[in-house]
């Protein structure tokens, strides 16, 4: 549940979602810049950064590096909703700069859902990726 034998087709397949997501993102940014009469917002702009870095960043080096556990589908949900969350929030920052008002409420609470979630989840990831590999060196000898 936290934690499984690495599957290259589905690793591939994330990585290529949040390829998506970035494109998608980036392009949104875009396009709402363009609309937006002449007030630039940085968290709008650059929204895209981090599906970049946490998803497509994060899925390329659990392809193309040799590591056989990856993380299972409770810690990978999790993560995901907190990239998801970190995404939204820059977005949504971006929205009310753009519009000219202010939402303390909403900013701290996509800033407290990303926090609660994104390193936890990479935490317990490497945590039970260094456990395996202890518990693996330290496994009886045949006799």
């Amino acid at each position: 549940m936290f934690i499984s034998e690495k599957n290259n087709k589905q690793v591939l397949r994330t990585l290529i979602i949040y390829i998506g997501i970035t494109l998608f993102t980036a392009l949104f940014g875009f396009i709402y810049e363009l609309n937006s009469n002449n007030v630039f917002a940085f968290e709008m702009a650059f929204a895209w950064r981090y599906p970049l870095v946490l998803g497509v960043g994060m899925y390329a080096a659990l392809r193309f590096l040799p590591i056989t556990k990856v993380p299972g589908f409770l810690t990978a949900a999790a993560y995901h909703f907190g990239v998801g969350m970190i995404t939204m929030r820059s977005i949504f920052i971006g929205v009310i700069k753009i519009y000219g008002t202010t939402n303390a409420l909403m900013t701290n609470m996509y800033t407290v859902l990303s926090w609660l979630f994104v390193p936890p989840m990479v935490g317990i990831y490497i945590f039970i990726i260094i456990y395996w590999l202890i518990k693996r060196d330290k496994k009886p000898e045949e006799q």
